[in-house]
């Protein structure tokens, strides 16, 4: 509607106009920071021109006024952008952790059996072959690991499935700490059901699923593991 009455550079007008829609769209539809950063930055150029060309009697005024308020946004979404670059917020285990224990563990899941279920510490930079650098056992005595994961102290947690009973199979959530592996700390009283999976929350909190192989509709739940702390 704001087009009908333009009259000067129409072409140019145009062009800037399909410009600034474009910035737009993509401002929206973006799905990466980066992508955002950049559409937004190709939304800002013909908006200047535009009132800088086509806009009212304080024209030049608005224009500059635009381009300093947005100048100002764009340092601070870019410093942001930045530190999610140089700084991993998508994990929340400390990223220390993760890259001096977590890639040197390994746990043989599912494997059945009382106390058959153990964890290896392979060396990621070993030239050691598999089955040389499979023999490391780090903890043993553990039943039937279902899944495994580290809290934000570096802790190792798992999760077991003991054998069946008339109830069902148990299970149990267990900790060991990483300085010590041959302490196992069981959490669960062996009365978790079908426990499946383990994960650290940003707290620290832990949440397991149980009933994960029921196909019951509605068995299945997420339970809350509150942190040592609290």
């Amino acid at each position: 509607i704001a087009s009908w009455k333009i009259e000067k550079h129409v072409r140019g007008y145009c062009a800037l106009f399909l410009l600034l829609e474009t910035g737009m769209v993509g401002t929206f539809m973006a799905l990466d920071f980066f992508l955002f950063y950049i559409f937004w930055e190709v939304m800002l150029l013909p908006m200047y021109f535009l009132i800088g060309v086509w806009g009212g009697p304080r024209r030049e005024y608005a224009a500059i006024k635009f381009f300093l308020y947005t100048l100002l946004g764009s340092v601070f979404i870019l410093i942001a952008l930045l530190a999610f670059y140089f700084t991993d917020v998508r994990d929340f285990v400390d990223q220390r952790i993760v890259q001096q224990k977590t890639l040197d563990l390994v746990a043989n899941l599912f494997v059945f059996g009382p106390g058959q279920s153990h964890v290896y510490r392979v060396d990621p930079n070993t030239s050691e072959g598999f089955v040389a650098a499979g023999t490391h056992v780090w903890a043993s005595g553990l039943t039937t690991l279902t899944a495994c994961t580290f809290d934000r102290s570096g802790n190792f947690w798992a999760t077991e499935m003991f054998q069946p009973n008339s109830a069902g199979p148990p299970g149990d959530l267990v900790r060991i700490p990483f300085s010590n592996p041959s302490v196992h700390q069981h959490v669960g009283g062996g009365s978790l059901p079908l426990p499946g999976g383990v994960t650290s929350g940003g707290d620290g909190t832990l949440f397991v699923t149980v009933n994960s192989a029921n196909t019951a509709p509605g068995s299945g739940k997420i339970v809350r593991v509150a942190p040592a702390e609290d």
